[in-house]
């Protein structure tokens, strides 16, 4: 696999990486630019080590599944799923905020805060499926203020 860094492509020239957001254990997210459509994005690739391992793709996979089917005010949106050059990688909705934890010691409305992301529980909830991973680094802060709950790398639904 080509080592990836600002200004790499992918999908054909579509997406080009501006800079690294964030890093989990799984993956690294960019904020990219989706040049089809004039917009920012968030790009979140599986490493290296992880994308030759087939559970860890289709835990990715299933990732990308489980998040494409909801809809939600406060859940980050996924827009496409992919891999290219062995290298599996998801385009989300791009929040410009940062995350909660980085926002610790900001003064934030904390009962909004909850009502917004316990909507968003609530509808996971709904539609069969446990985030298992609901931690300040997995909230993103909007620009208008919003909350969006994020990565559901170890959700689970109803059928596992």
């Amino acid at each position: 696999m080509s080592a990836l860094g600002a200004g790499s492509t992918l999908c054909d020239g579509r997406y080009r990486l501006e800079e690294v957001i964030g890093r989990g254990g799984m993956a690294i997210v960019w904020r990219a630019r989706d040049l089809q459509l004039e917009r920012d994005v968030a790009i979140k690739v599986i490493s290296d080590v992880l994308a030759s391992d087939p559970s860890f793709v289709a835990r990715f996979e299933r990732e990308a599944r489980l998040a494409a089917g909801l809809n939600h005010e406060a859940l980050v949106k996924i827009f496409d799923y992919s891999i290219e050059a062995e290298r599996p990688f998801l385009v989300m909705e791009y929040i410009a905020g940062g995350t909660l934890a980085q926002a610790s010691g900001a003064e934030l409305d904390a009962d909004a805060l909850a009502h917004e992301l316990l909507g968003a529980v609530a509808h996971i909830h709904a539609a069969g499926i446990i985030h298992r991973d609901i931690k300040p680094a997995n909230v993103l802060l909007g620009t208008d203020g919003l909350p969006r709950l994020t990565d559901f790398g170890i959700a689970r639904s109803d059928e596992t």
